[in-house]
């Protein structure tokens, strides 16, 4: 019995940390979007620049690098979390 409470119990905190990582994706994803219309370019073109130092030093520039690899990070977790849920 006790095994079956701490399994539904990670279940749920597995579903949890999803739902999370989802809304925070939507917030990554509108953010993105922001920068992909001010600066005229997409998101996996301006890393490439910006990885090779093309881009500048703006800050918009470093939020934008950040908020990608958030986006990168959450959506890696969120495929390992619903893989080991399954």
């Amino acid at each position: 019995m006790g095994s079956l409470m701490a399994q539904k119990a990670v279940s749920s905190a597995v579903k949890r940390e999803v739902n999370i990582g989802n809304f925070l994706l939507d917030r990554y994803k509108d953010r993105l979007s922001y920068f992909e219309h001010r600066y005229n370019i997409g998101t996996k073109d301006f890393l490439k620049k910006f990885e090779s130092g093309k881009m500048g030093d703006e800050e918009d520039y470093f939020e934008w690098f950040a908020v990608a690899q958030a986006q990168s990070h959450w959506q890696s977790k969120i495929k390992e979390l619903k893989s080991q849920s399954n």
